[in-house]
C-alpha cells in the first residue's frame, strides 16, 4: 500500500556541524601580500583587497585586517612611513 511506504522510509534529521576553525583564506597568498607590502610602502588595505580581486582572491576588508594582525603589521595613519 502507499501509505504504508512512507511510514516505512526512516528519514534522519541531524542538526551540521557548528563552530570550529576556519580555514585561513589568506595564507596560500601570504608571499604574494608581503612582497606588495615591501614594494609599496604607502599601500593601503582596500587598495590590496582590490590587487587580490584581480588575482581571484575575493575576500573582505576584515580578512585582510586580520591576516595583517597575525603577521604583526600594521598600517598608521601618519605622512611619513618608512
Amino acid at each position: 500500500m502507499a501509505g504504508e511506504s512512507c511510514r516505512s522510509v526512516s528519514v534522519r534529521v541531524a542538526p551540521g556541524k557548528m563552530g570550529g576553525h576556519r580555514k585561513r583564506v589568506l595564507e596560500p597568498h601570504r608571499a604574494f601580500i608581503l612582497e606588495r607590502i615591501a614594494q609599496t610602502s604607502h599601500l593601503t588595505l582596500h587598495r590590496l583587497k582590490d590587487e587580490l580581486a584581480a588575482h581571484g582572491v575575493i575576500v573582505s576588508h576584515n580578512a585582510i585586517w586580520m591576516f595583517m594582525r597575525r603577521e604583526g603589521l600594521r598600517f598608521k595613519k601618519n605622512a611619513v612611513r618608512p
